[in-house]
């Protein structure tokens, strides 16, 4: 199978000489194009994708940043694709190629929205996984690439504190999930505590506006109870309850939703209940 990256010949017998190297950001654009064709043909390699990621990985794109974002959208879909067709693998390998683009954007807004959509992607993923019952490839594949995600999140500077927070939590949130996945209560009791208590701390009583928070409150709630720390996690559940009467941005249905499960929880816990 051919390569995805794509090299001139070196010339004809007439001793014609060889047309100009093309751009790195030309090869990946057909890169994107080559496997979308063996997307729909099912004929994708992952070593292709490895190329491609190595190729990324040796390059600077920091000038053409514009052209890197419409590449890292098209790699997007093209992930999003993949996990329709539970092609699980794959749409890591895309994920992974599409966060390692990413770290070349030096607008850092940018690069913040642009790691939480391979957050997204990730979390999807394991989601499925865990669907199938592969949660041995939760633990091997998705576990650290979300890490990863996390750290290259942490390390990017930006004056937009409270973008890049909100997303952090939400990262802490991903990543305990995946532990949630593979039943390590533990583990995702600890990432939603720390989602939730960095978001108290940054933006105090304000906090309260954001979905994530009483979220991480009501998930570490159900760990709490599924390792049969009752006390604790009825503490969640009541703490839960009020973050969600105080969210200001969801509709009165969703809300409405999510107060009626956390109350359902609450009394699971009272009752020293920790099943399912």
């Amino acid at each position: 199978m051919a390569s995805i990256v794509v090299k001139h010949a070196e010339g004809n017998r007439n001793g014609a000489s060889p047309p100009p190297e093309e751009s790195l950001i030309d090869r990946l654009k057909q890169m994107v194009a080559l496997i979308k064709t063996r997307l729909v043909d099912g004929d994708l390699n992952s070593v292709d994708l490895l190329l491609a990621i190595q190729e990324i990985n040796q390059a600077n794109l920091s000038d053409e940043q514009d052209t890197c974002e419409i590449v890292f959208k098209d790699i997007i879909k093209i992930s999003d694709s993949f996990r329709e067709h539970q092609k699980f693998h794959s749409s890591l390998f895309m994920v992974w190629l599409a966060s390692t683009l990413c770290k070349n954007f030096t607008d850092p807004d940018i690069k913040i929205i642009r790691l939480n959509d391979c957050g997204n992607s990730t979390n999807y993923t394991a989601k499925l996984l865990c669907l199938y019952d592969k949660k041995e490839d939760i633990e091997r594949y998705v576990l650290p690439m979300v890490r990863n995600l996390y750290e290259v999140m942490r390390s990017v500077e930006t004056n937009t504190n409270i973008l890049k927070v909100h997303i952090l939590c939400k990262f802490f949130g991903r990543i305990g999930w995946c532990y949630t996945y593979i039943n390590d209560y533990e583990n995702s009791a600890e990432y939603f505590s720390e989602g939730l208590e960095t978001m108290i701390k940054w933006f105090g009583d304000d906090a309260k506006q954001f979905i994530i928070t009483g979220s991480s409150c009501y998930q570490a709630g159900k760990c709490y109870r599924c390792l049969q720390k009752f006390n604790e996690a009825t503490e969640l559940f009541e703490r839960s309850i009020k973050l969600y009467k105080g969210v200001l941005d969801v509709g009165d249905e969703e809300k409405k939703k999510c107060i009626d499960i956390a109350v359902e929880q609450l009394q699971k816990s009272r009752a020293g209940d920790s099943s399912e």
